[in-house]
């Protein structure tokens, strides 16, 4: 720290160089362990006075393309239901007046996942697989005022495994995790359907036709909906209760391809996400095929009765 730093409203320190490796889940500490540092690239900033907006930490690779948002507006989200005795959840960025650090743990954005739905295999499957190693970009903003550093990532030393390996492993896990990603984003719209139709088959005066147009649409959608996710699952454990769904065993896949090793994925993982992959591309073929005829046709219809109808 230099003394022209501290009168600053935001500083930015140059991140050293983070070292690409496995480490303990947060949180996670034996008590025979000594002091290490962080898992990941250590973030410090200086902040003049306790922030008055949010804060937003963004990572950026060498060429400038965005890999993950941070901010301190948004909460970590929980890998199970949370318990009333439980703390309340943290913010992803706690900022202050002073010096404030924060750790990356060189992973790009995580699955986007389901509001509510814990499921034990999204702890290592839907978390974005370790960077390559090479250069990288921090950009802190806070209050209007933004600062930006250059740093790099590279490899364990005590890792042999070949670069063109290591990009086979993180190709492997960003596909498998893009197929989960069509899975959760698919199931949001289904939900949204069925809550609609449910709505509507309620609504008094409803014709008889549309009620039995809706409840047969109900059911088609639930039947790719479930054999998509399995929403029995209401905490991480119950995946040994209930079978998975194809989200559970993409998740699955997705955790095994990297299993905290530095290695390229076996034939049989490319065998078993083939076979995965033919699976959701079926049933997500008929999700389109109904949003795209029976829905269509479905909101047409209650578009109709809307407009005829009287208040």
């Amino acid at each position: 720290m230099k003394p022209p730093m501290v009168t600053e409203d935001l500083h930015l320190y140059k991140p050293q160089t983070a070292i690409r490796m496995y480490g303990p889940a947060e949180g996670l500490k034996s008590p025979l362990a000594g002091q290490n540092p962080p898992t990941g690239a250590i973030i410090d900033y200086w902040l003049k006075q306790k922030p008055k907006g949010a804060v937003k930490i963004e990572i950026l690779d060498g060429a400038g393309h965005l890999l993950r948002t941070y901010l301190s507006t948004r909460l970590k989200e929980n890998e199970q239901p949370p318990d009333p005795d439980d703390e309340k959840p943290k913010p992803e960025i706690e900022a202050d007046a002073g010096l404030n650090r924060f750790v990356w743990d060189l992973r790009p954005e995580p699955v986007h996942t389901l509001e509510n739905y814990y499921l034990y295999e999204l702890r290592n499957g839907a978390r974005g697989p370790l960077v390559m190693p090479g250069e990288y970009q921090v950009r802190v903003t806070v209050d209007g005022k933004t600062a930006q550093e250059k740093f790099s990532v590279t490899m364990d030393p005590r890792v042999t495994t070949s670069p063109a390996d290591l990009q086979k492993q993180f190709d492997f896990v960003t596909h498998v995790q893009q197929q989960m990603d069509r899975v959760y984003r698919s199931i949001e719209r289904m939900v949204t359907l069925r809550a609609e139709i449910r709505t509507i088959t309620k609504r008094p005066g409803s014709s008889p036709e549309l009620l039995r147009a809706g409840n047969d649409l109900d059911k088609k959608i639930a039947a790719i909906q479930d054999a998509l996710v399995d929403f029995r699952i209401q905490s991480n454990e119950e995946s040994l209760a209930y079978p998975l769904g194809l989200d559970g065993k993409l998740a699955g896949l997705a955790g095994a391809a990297e299993a905290e090793a530095d290695a390229a994925p076996t034939q049989a993982m490319y065998q078993v996400f083939e076979r995965l992959n033919e699976q959701l591309t079926a049933q997500l073929n008929r999700w389109t095929e109904l949003e795209k005829t029976e829905a269509a046709a479905l909101q047409k219809e209650i578009a109709g009765q809307k407009t005829g109808s009287v208040p």
